[in-house]
């Protein structure tokens, strides 16, 4: 999620301690997941999905828009700053609806099923050159 100033390789606080829904889905047997705990899970994910989709529409309606106006001979720099300023602010709160998924999805699993998938997730990762 987002750009990292870590070493390739070495996960960040995202990925160190929240689990993605593929990930449990991939391993749903092995940790227990309860037919309640797959429900809230899709659910949630379905929900942040709909957020996220509609965030796009936003941001590529933004984006056209920015492109038409850096065509022209001459730009309206508060105009561009302005639309500018749109796209991240939507690009943000993409993010954040990721973000919040995951925390969702995290306390949604028991504390023994935390510690499986961050073992099977260590078990996953590549050696330390």
């Amino acid at each position: 999620m987002g750009d990292r100033l870590l070493p390739q390789g070495e996960p960040g606080p995202v990925e160190k301690y929240l689990f993605s829904p593929d990930m449990i889905m991939v391993h749903q047997g092995e940790i227990g997941i309860s037919d309640e705990q797959r429900e809230e899970i899709i659910a949630g994910v379905q929900e942040a999905q709909t957020t996220i989709m509609r965030l796009q529409w936003e941001m590529h309606g933004a984006m056209g828009q920015l492109e038409q106006d850096l065509k022209n001979t001459h730009v309206d720099e508060a105009k561009i700053r302005s639309t500018s300023e749109k796209i991240t602010k939507i690009e943000g709160e993409i993010k954040l609806t990721h973000l919040t998924m995951l925390i969702r999805i995290k306390n949604r699993l028991s504390e023994q099923q935390q510690r499986q998938l961050s073992d099977l997730r260590l078990a996953l990762l590549p050696p330390p050159r």
